[in-house]
């Protein structure tokens, strides 16, 4: 059955509030929860419902405007001297879904309704409505707390008082707006949904109702139109529009059909462009702008007034066949010129008469003939910038020309000029200010000989230090041996080997180079700390490419100085030349402490000639 309002009373059903119960949370008041304001009602109605059939167990209290209002909203609400219950405990048979209360406020300020119960119900709903205003007639429906029950598959229907016809227990829940069509607009908006389908709803009947339709990603189905006629002044904003993309241009249509926007993949716009002046007809408006074909080769020809496309090369250049007003080897007018290239050719023009126009003449490589000659004669006063000149590059050098040819500058693959220097003096000519030329000299590990009077490099080692001796020189005899300035026997090395304070106790190694070198001079500074500093000397002719501290080495530490070992600081001098037939000498340190590291030890290394 329905719960309607009475027509002639002016009846108000409005929503007033609602209430969610779970079985974990069935007793519980929402903090800051105080209940509903009730005062412009004499009447209200409690619509209940819950997920599944079952009992359950409901409060209604009613609240006045002279009780208690501070507190906790438990103590509020189950203090006795606060409210009034309504006499309603909720429902008594287990076959309850859905079903109504309505009963009278009796004047109260606030009601609270509180579901105490679910008993087999896991989730259950209370709405509360206003059903007639303080002043109205009040509804015969009975005493306070009147059960109605609804049987499974029925609806609640609440209505404006006005059609109650369809009311059935098959009938929906029938909402409508406060506010009619061309109203002031005011209170929520219904939030409404659409039905989602993959294909179009049929077609329905003119003037039908029907549902919204929308795509099963809720997007709405819509028909977009404009709201200003064709040949009607402009207003409103425009609607934003795409295209279809497809690969090629779509196929034709029957004439005055709707099609669709057409675009290429890249989203670009498929036109057909057209100017608004004719051929012949006088210049109106802006020009359009216009592409052109891109092809390596220029394109093929076409038949005669056949439209073509622009033409360019693959950089954008523009193909095109420019010819000039004046014939070549014709006399000058006021014509301008025409920019242009040049005629190649395997030979160069014949001359033309002076003042004529001629053609710029080209290799068949496309390299423009020229004749640079400078503005400023030959011995005449520099001025102006030089010409700027490039050379011919070859691996090998130019073979030799005819004396008084013209030959091509010479450069490497790298664009180093090729040149034959030579000083600016003369042998045996006095010496002047001129700068003289740097030279270098050739590595050689052998010295050879060149032919008398042949031209000859400057020799090195391969420390670059050049060969030099005595014309006089006899290899025999090594007489004549040029002496040179800061010679061998002037080279020196010096070198701290270690510089340790409160070093770790363990072995440590040191190694002097020996290459060049026929004296050395080893100073030791010690203290042993809490123990002992030993030091030794090593040597080792090991010169196969090892590195220093990877070869084999013997100690010769008595050999040379004559003890086994030094302990304290002192001046190690090899006056013998022992250790220069050694390729490295090892200076071993060992620290033994007893765990204290507490010794030091510097070392200073000295090797001569």
């Amino acid at each position: 059955m329905g719960v309607t309002t009475n027509r002639q009373t002016k009846s108000y059903p409005e929503i007033l509030g609602s209430r969610r119960a779970v079985a974990a949370a069935e007793s519980t008041i929402p903090s800051g929860d105080d209940g509903w304001d009730v005062q412009e009602y004499s009447q209200v109605a409690v619509i209940l419902y819950g997920n599944a059939k079952g009992q359950l167990d409901i409060s209604i209290f009613r609240r006045y405007s002279g009780f208690i209002t501070t507190g906790a909203e438990t103590d509020i609400w189950s203090s006795g001297e606060n409210r009034e219950n309504c006499g309603v405990t909720g429902f008594s048979t287990s076959s309850i879904l859905a079903g109504a209360l309505l009963f009278n406020t009796n004047g109260c300020d606030r009601l609270q309704v509180l579901i105490t119960n679910l008993h087999t119900v896991t989730t259950a709903y209370a709405q509360l409505y206003g059903v007639t205003k303080q002043g109205d007639s009040p509804l015969p429906l009975g005493a306070d707390g009147a059960t109605v029950e609804i049987a499974t598959g029925s609806k609640v229907i609440i209505t404006d008082g006005t059609d109650d016809a369809g009311v059935s227990a098959q009938g929906g829940l029938y909402v409508g707006g406060e506010v009619a069509h061309d109203g002031i607009d005011v209170g929520n908006p219904v939030k409404v949904g659409t039905k989602g389908t993959a294909a179009l709803p049929t077609a329905a009947a003119e003037a039908d109702r029907v549902n919204l339709s929308a795509d099963l990603q809720g997007q709405l189905r819509t028909i977009p139109t404009g709201r200003v006629a064709h040949d009607a002044a402009d207003s409103g904003n425009p609607i934003k529009i795409g295209f279809k993309a497809t690969t090629a241009a779509p196929a034709a249509v029957a004439n005055n059909d709707r099609v669709n926007g057409n675009a290429t993949l890249t989203s670009q716009l498929r036109t057909v462009v057209q100017s608004e002046v004719a051929h012949d007809a006088a210049d109106a408006e802006n020009p359009i702008k216009v592409g052109g074909k891109a092809n390596a080769a220029p394109p093929a020809a076409v038949g005669e007034n056949d439209r073509v496309n622009a033409s360019y090369d693959l950089v954008g250049r523009a193909r095109g066949v420019i010819s000039g007003d004046l014939a070549h080897d014709d006399v000058e007018t006021s014509a301008l010129p025409v920019l242009m290239g040049s005629v190649a050719s395997s030979g160069g023009l014949v001359a033309v008469g002076e003042g004529d126009r001629t053609m710029l003449s080209a290799m068949l490589t496309g390299v423009l003939r020229t004749a640079p000659q400078g503005e400023v004669a030959h011995d005449a006063v520099d001025a102006d910038s030089p010409v700027k000149v490039g050379a011919r590059a070859n691996a090998a050098a130019y073979t030799a020309v005819d004396e008084g040819d013209r030959a091509d500058l010479s450069v490497d693959l790298q664009g180093r000029l090729r040149t034959k220097t030579s000083g600016a003096i003369l042998s045996d000519a006095a010496n002047t200010t001129e700068a003289p030329v740097k030279l270098g000299a050739v590595y050689e590990a052998t010295r050879s000989t060149v032919d008398d009077g042949d031209v000859s490099d400057l020799k090195c080692d391969d420390e670059g230090v050049l060969w030099t001796r005595s014309k006089a020189f006899d290899a025999t005899t090594t007489s004549d041996q040029v002496t040179s300035l800061n010679g061998p026997e002037t080279v020196r090395a010096k070198s701290t080997l270690a510089n340790v304070t409160n070093g770790t106790d363990g072995t440590y190694s040191y190694y002097i180079d020996m290459d060049d070198y026929r004296f050395l001079a080893v100073q030791l500074i010690l203290s042993g700390g809490s123990g002992t500093v030993t030091v030794t000397i090593w040597g080792t002719v090991q010169d196969d490419g090892t590195a220093q501290g990877s070869c084999t080495y013997v100690d010769l530490t008595n050999v040379v100085f004559g003890a086994a070992s030094f302990t304290a600081s002192g001046m190690l001098v090899d006056d013998s030349g022992t250790l220069a037939n050694m390729r490295y000498v090892k200076v071993q340190v060992i620290a033994a402490t007893g765990g204290a590291n507490d010794a030091d030890w510097t070392i200073f290394a000295k090797e001569c000639f």
